[in-house]
């Protein structure tokens, strides 16, 4: 399944965050590749997977706010690209963090509202 992923890495003191758009896992390798060689003295990258395009639009819960462990799994069900869950009770195995998670979207009145100010 295409995911969007994120692509990090460093280069003299500056950290680069690169978010794909969504394609594979391999596709996403390469294009890491390419852009980490293109950068003097760049570090080996990391790549992590967010999710699909519709989800990470709609504000998926993926990660722990505490310690950024991916938990996006625990609000999968059914077609893992049908809707998107982002307001949910979490638990996270590795930290051992518990709580709520919401991740809001902004209204259109509002962001009319910010943009006139």
């Amino acid at each position: 399944m295409n995911k969007k992923y994120r692509i990090m890495h460093q280069s003299e003191g500056f950290h680069h965050v690169l978010l794909t758009d969504e394609m594979s896992e391999e596709k996403a390798h390469e294009m890491a590749r390419a852009e980490v060689s293109a950068i003097p003295g760049a570090l080996p990258y990391h790549l992590t997977a967010l999710s699909t395009a519709k989800k990470y639009a709609g504000g998926h819960i993926q990660f722990c706010p505490r310690c950024g462990y991916s938990i996006g799994e625990q609000f999968e069900y059914g077609d893992p690209d049908e809707g998107t869950v982002n307001d949910a009770r979490f638990h996270c195995e590795y930290c051992e963090a518990s709580g709520r998670i919401t991740i809001d979207e902004p209204d259109e009145e509002e962001e009319e509202t910010d943009e006139d100010e």
